[in-house]
This record gives C-alpha cells, sequence and structure tokens, in this order.
C-alpha cells in the first residue's frame, strides 16, 4: 500500500508480515540514533498505517541514551514523508523521515536478550546488534559510523532568520480553553514562529511556547487587549500534526560535522 513500511527479515526484503513477530525499527540517525524495539506489529489496511506493538523507544543524543516505553507506535506516510507516531498521546518521534521506515523482524531469542540488555543498562551491545543488523539490508542502506560524520541540521544557516508562517486557528485546538478562546477571537490572525525555535522542537519530539512569546510573534502585533490575558509564561503545545508538513515545506538542511 501507498504508505507501506519495507519489511526485512534475514536481510531480504519481505512481502508478507507475521505479526507475532518482534522486530527492530530505525527512526533517526543523524544528529541522534533512534531505535524502536517492538515485540509485535500489525497493519490497518483502511487507515494505511503500521503498528509496532509493546515498543521500547532507544534514543542516543551525544552518547547519552535514554528510553521511553509506548503500548504502540503507528508508522505512516504524510504528504512527503514518513512519521513515526506514538499512539496514546499522539506525539511524534524524532525525526519524519523522507525514505519509508525499514523494519527488521528478528528472532524471539534476539528480542529477549536485547530486553535483557536494557533492563541491565546495557546500550553499546544494542546499538552494535542494530548496526550490525541494518548494515545488511539491502539498497545501500549503512547507518552513519560513530566517529566524525556529515549529519543534517535544521538549525542556523537559511533558516537563522526564517519563519513558519500559520494561522493561529490551526494550532490552538488542543490549548486550554480560555486561551483556545482568545485566540479563536481575533480573526484570521497570523504568527511567525521562528523556524529554528520549532526545529529545536521536532527534535525533541514536542514543540511548545509561551503565551508571551506566541503574543510577541503575532504578525501584526495585537492591539486587542484581550491578547494581553492570561500568565505570560503558560506553557502551550503546537499540534505537530500541523508543523511536521509546513516545516519540512519550507526548510533546508545544513551540513555540519559531528563533534
Amino acid at each position: 500500500m501507498q504508505t507501506s513500511v519495507h519489511l526485512f527479515r534475514d536481510g531480504h526484503q519481505l512481502t508478507a508480515l507475521s505479526m507475532a513477530d518482534p522486530s527492530l525499527t530505525l527512526v533517526c540517525d543523524d544528529a541522534a540514533f533512534g531505535l524502536l524495539l517492538a515485540e509485535g506489529a500489525h497493519e490497518d489496511s483502511i487507515r494505511d498505517r503500521f503498528y509496532l506493538d509493546n515498543v521500547t523507544h532507544l534514543q542516543c543524543v551525544n552518547g547519552v541514551c535514554s528510553y521511553s516505553e509506548f503500548a504502540s507506535v503507528a508508522l505512516y506516510r504524510g504528504d512527503e514523508f514518513w512519521v513515526a507516531c506514538e499512539t496514546e498521546c499522539g506525539r511524534y518521534l524524532p525525526k519524519p523521515s523522507k525514505i519509508p521506515y525499514r523494519v527488521a523482524f528478528i528472532s524471539y531469542a534476539e528480542f529477549k536478550r536485547l530486553r535483557n540488555l536494557r533492563a541491565e543498562g546495557l546500550d553499546s551491545p544494542i546499538l552494535d546488534f542494530a548496526r550490525d543488523l541494518f548494515e545488511r539490508l539491502p539498497g545501500g542502506y549503512t547507518p552513519r559510523p560513530r566517529g566524525r560524520s556529515e549529519r543534517q541540521d535544521y538549525v542556523g544557516g537559511e533558516n537563522a532568520d526564517a519563519a513558519l508562517i500559520l494561522p493561529v486557528a490551526n494550532l490552538c485546538q488542543a490549548w486550554p480553553r480560555p486561551f483556545r478562546s482568545k485566540a479563536l477571537a481575533v480573526e484570521s490572525a497570523i504568527i511567525a514562529l521562528p523556524l529554528a525555535a520549532v526545529a529545536e522542537g521536532l527534535a525533541n519530539g514536542k514543540v511548545t511556547f509561551s503565551w508571551s512569546q506566541i503574543r510577541s510573534w503575532l504578525t501584526p502585533p495585537p492591539s486587542n487587549p484581550m491578547w494581553i490575558w492570561g500568565p505570560g509564561n503558560t506553557e502551550l503545545e503546537l499540534p505537530l500534526g500541523v508543523l511536521v508538513p509546513a516545516f519540512f515545506a519550507i526548510a533546508k538542511p545544513t551540513v555540519s560535522p559531528e563533534p
């Protein structure tokens, strides 16, 4: 189907899915190393989504590894890229991919060993196993080495002073009611979000700004005193489903060396 991920077993691409099998999926391999270890999987052909079940998300940034546990993660295609979304809270995992995600099935014994390594806090053997696994996949896909390499960033370069222009009405639907009401009361309000600030939030899987920041980015600046209402330090989350496609439609990656 159009949004299908690519499935592999023993280095060979599959056309059918065994839902009971555990798997590894590489979701980020530039500024960070992100890995999804799943106990099972299933497809939703109606919504064109592929689901990983009972998932451990391993993310390593600057040599520091952290783990998150999810009941389910959906992999699917947006307008021009693939995204990984934790289904319970609707949180997107960094970063969207320009190519379909590759899901490599592993044996239950390998899955159990990786879970035991995670329980013991042993990150290096997990990363070594993942690199060896994905390097064997066809199509010339090779995860980046551990040493110095080039990586793509969306902070700096041509994006340093750029802004993401969006209607406020598209961003405020999940805000607390008082803030949402104030936002919707100002007809056709537009906000200019600093692209670099949005990029930093997307890298962490969550974009939030304070009410005072949001007010300061309105274009043109609000003259109605209703916009001054409310604690300025209140953090408001912006929907990734709106931000992600808009961001990647205009953001240009810059290449910088790994430290």
